[in-house]
């Protein structure tokens, strides 16, 4: 993919951003060690939004190596919170790591609508770990929000990461496929959706 295409992708992941609130204007580049060849550019990037009740934290060029965009939202994700959301950040960040490398995940989406992952987030707080990972959950509705972006001639899935506790990580597990809908059901039903926030109790 060329270096004007890569910017017209970006061009058009911004659009739908700032249908969504406040694009701070400067992305966010985690530099890698040596590059990061799964990533287009070389070093993640990521891009800060705020809306009228939240943060949001989101990869920005994920789709050009995985097929899709993720993101976190919370209110202690709008920029000077001194609500300690860094954790939430890291787990956005491992997480997009993870998916760049991993190819095209788009037939997984479209086959099982939620996706769970565990990962290595040494930040998070002791109460959310389970065997020394976060869990989180992919792909929560969240009412009234585009579930993709028209990018590249096409339309790309911008999913939502919610991380879950450990009580409802061992729903899934025992459950699978039907577990993950029981977890993001009873998060829909307490409000929560796919907002994230340190002190969300569990649901399950």
């Amino acid at each position: 993919m060329t270096d004007d295409h890569l910017q017209q992708n970006r061009t058009e992941r911004a659009a739908y951003w700032r249908g969504v609130g406040q694009l701070e204007t400067v992305p966010t580049i985690r530099p890698a060690r040596g590059g990061d060849p799964t990533w287009p550019g070389g070093s993640p990037t990521f891009l800060t939004v705020v809306t009228p009740y939240a943060g949001v934290y989101a990869s920005d060029g994920l789709s050009d190596a995985a097929g899709v965009e993720v993101y976190v939202e919370g209110r202690e994700l709008v920029p000077g919170s001194s609500e300690g959301g860094d954790w939430l950040r890291d787990l956005l960040e491992e997480l997009a790591s993870s998916l760049a490398g991993a190819g095209d995940v788009r037939a997984e989406i479209v086959e099982h609508g939620l996706l769970s992952v565990d990962l290595e987030v040494p930040s998070a707080p002791e109460d959310w770990r389970s065997d020394g990972h976060v869990s989180a959950l992919l792909g929560i509705h969240l009412p009234g929000r585009e579930l993709a972006a028209a990018v590249g001639g096409g339309f790309v899935p911008v999913l939502t990461v919610s991380p879950l506790r450990p009580s409802e990580r061992a729903v899934i597990e025992a459950e699978g496929g039907a577990g993950r809908r029981r977890v993001a059901d009873a998060l829909a039903a307490s409000g929560w959706h796919s907002y994230a926030e340190t002190a969300r109790p569990a649901v399950l």
